[in-house]
């Protein structure tokens, strides 16, 4: 039964052994079902990887302060975040980051004075806007994109909310956040041109066309994702990568053993090496159990 999962699914083959020693994936739309939580099928794949002596990381766009925040508890995770602009190893600690140019902060803050844009810092996400602001705003959404947010936010002091344009650059930006609401055209259009005037300095990698998550150019999940197999002494065709969103294209395309799940955008199941099944059926997870009981123990320092 086994060996016929597998071979449906391609990626592993029952006569070859691909030594996937590091397993790396997305989370919300990937990962995660449609809770976008860890539940008890993620968790059991991911401690399953971990305890054949894989390394198990996330790569999300989302800002992780720690593993237990999004549910792993003591689980031992990396964590690639905010686009790759941030790693977090297994203790939480951050053992990388790439910093914004702080002149492109400064000349967004002024060109955009009235969008409510996040910028994340290596201890916070700062807002313009007051907290009564922002809340408002969220009851302005559909109730489905409130629970999603709900599930997928936890804040516990993240964000600082009334910060002035001084205050966001006397810090460290890694990232900024946006996202645009429908009938916001020509907003997107003006901010999509101002980062593409400045690709020295930023790049824009969002997980769907209506939000902006910008980062410096070196700043991306692929090389978030080789900087941290590099760190483990692993070449890249023993990483494997899932992914389901735009932000993930750079890492589906860069790796040879990448899947992506049967919902995930055109452009990233083309990207991918192997489309498997739908994540709310947890096929992740699935394949994720697949691949250690296929290929057996490593031992990875």
């Amino acid at each position: 039964m086994m060996e016929n999962y597998l071979k449906r699914h391609r990626g592993i083959m029952s006569d070859k052994r691909y030594d996937n020693i590091l397993l790396i994936s997305d989370l919300d739309g990937t990962l995660f079902g449609l809770t976008h939580q860890a539940g008890r099928e993620v968790l059991s794949s991911v401690r399953m990887a971990c305890d054949s002596g894989r390394h198990f990381a996330l790569a999300t766009g989302r800002t992780v302060r720690s593993s237990a925040a999004v549910g792993f508890g003591d689980v031992p995770v990396e964590v690639v975040c905010a686009n790759g602009a941030i790693i977090l190893g297994r203790d939480g600690s951050i053992v990388h980051h790439v910093p914004m140019d702080p002149a492109f902060i400064e000349e967004l803050l002024v060109a955009f004075p009235e969008l409510p844009l996040e910028f994340v810092t290596l201890d916070h996400t700062l807002e313009r806007r007051s907290r009564k602001e922002s809340e408002a705003a969220r009851l302005r959404m559909s109730l489905v994109r409130r629970i999603v947010l709900r599930g997928m936010t936890r804040d516990g002091g993240e964000r600082l909310y009334g910060q002035t344009p001084d205050e966001i650059c006397s810090q460290v930006v890694v990232k900024v956040n946006y996202r645009t609401e429908p009938g916001d055209d020509e907003v997107r259009e003006r901010l999509a041109s101002f980062v593409a005037a400045h690709a020295d300095q930023a790049v824009n990698a969002p997980f769907s066309r209506r939000m902006f998550e910008i980062t410096d150019p070196t700043a991306t999940k692929a090389e978030g994702v080789a900087w941290l197999a590099r760190q483990l002494g692993l070449a890249n065709d023993e990483v494997a990568v899932y992914g389901d969103g735009g932000n993930d294209l750079s890492m589906l395309r860069r790796f040879e053993h990448s899947y992506a799940p049967r919902g995930a955008l055109e452009e990233a199941k083309r990207s991918a090496n192997v489309v498997i099944g739908s994540n709310v059926l947890y096929a992740v997870p699935r394949h994720v159990k697949a691949t250690v009981r296929h290929e057996g123990p490593f031992q990875v320092p």
